[in-house]
């Protein structure tokens, strides 16, 4: 039997978890991809408007499926060895922004290789957050 207590778990307040989403360039977007739910890491900026940007490709699953759809985006950071951390959830309205070849348009530039012209943005409906603190 363990003697760790556990450390205690805090609501993040709004303000701090858009400068925590802001602090982060990687996330991953949760969505139903056709055959239920599916989460993709990819990285990610967060505009003036607080909304979140991402770079994909037009006929990729989440580039077809995500127009007009509610979908949930995720950042976290973990401390495995001193067992905290802190998670920001974001669930709002994807649409679809642009469509554009140029690496110096709207949008993160994205890290994988090759075209990701269609850049997808979040308006946040619900943010939240949580932080569990070291014991």
């Amino acid at each position: 039997m363990s003697s760790w207590s556990g450390g205690a778990l805090v609501e993040i307040a709004e303000p701090e978890c858009w400068e925590l989403l802001r602090s982060h360039r990687v996330g991953r977007v949760a969505y139903d991809d056709g055959t239920g739910p599916h989460i993709l890491p990819l990285n990610y900026q967060v505009t003036d408007q607080n909304t979140i940007r991402f770079r994909t490709t037009p006929h990729s699953s989440l580039g077809l499926r995500v127009k007009d759809r509610r979908v949930a985006f995720e950042v976290d950071e973990v401390d495995e060895e001193r067992h905290a951390g802190w998670s920001v959830l974001v669930r709002g309205l994807a649409s679809l922004v642009d469509i554009d070849l140029r690496p110096t348009s709207e949008g993160p530039a994205a890290w994988p290789r090759g075209a990701r012209p269609l850049v997808v943005e979040i308006e946040a409906e619900l943010v939240s957050g949580r932080r569990l603190m070291e014991p």
